[in-house]
């Protein structure tokens, strides 16, 4: 008999967009950090990847995440984004529809005394502090703040604003 790996995944669609969450199933190396945990995945498990992103399970615009234990205890878990080509540093859709439904599947930490449950997420990008709104019956809200933007150049820019006017921008982010 074949050895066969079972994977507990979860897909969503946030404004239309799917995210395919793979929230266990993987058996992760203990220790080290976000970095390490997605060369481990792409040495060892990058079959995962691409057969849940790319036909028949997935498709061109496919996008996941495999939500990982935290490195540290400044974290409530990690997320690894991929896509059906490699893997990406982060997603704000997906962030949100993982937010929801880790709260929807009592995945995450438990909710603060207003109802709020905050979930501290260690990206390769950085970290990204996510908040849901829920009660008994459902998820009413999410939100997040994402890592900083990174300025790649602070000359003034002029740009065309379609069918409106030229608009001077100072630094491109």
């Amino acid at each position: 008999m074949k050895n066969q790996q079972f994977l507990d995944v979860i897909y969503t669609h946030t404004e239309g967009e799917p995210t395919c969450i793979v929230h266990s199933g993987i058996p992760y190396p203990h220790g080290g950090d976000i970095l390490s945990k997605r060369e481990y995945l792409k040495a060892n498990h990058d079959h995962v990847r691409t057969s849940l992103m790319r036909e028949p399970r997935g498709h061109q615009h496919m996008f996941g995440v495999f939500l990982t234990p935290p490195s540290d205890a400044d974290h409530d878990a990690g997320m690894l984004w991929m896509d059906g080509e490699q893997f990406v540093d982060m997603c704000g859709h997906g962030t949100i529809a993982l937010s929801m439904s880790m709260v929807a599947h009592r995945l995450a930490p438990a909710p603060q005394a207003d109802g709020i449950t905050k979930i501290r997420f260690e990206t390769t990008a950085g970290t990204v502090v996510s908040e849901v709104k829920a009660d008994d019956e459902r998820v009413h809200w999410t939100r997040f703040e994402n890592v900083p933007a990174l300025c790649l150049d602070r000359k003034r820019v002029k740009i065309m604003v379609y069918k409106l006017r030229d608009v001077c921008i100072m630094g491109i982010c």
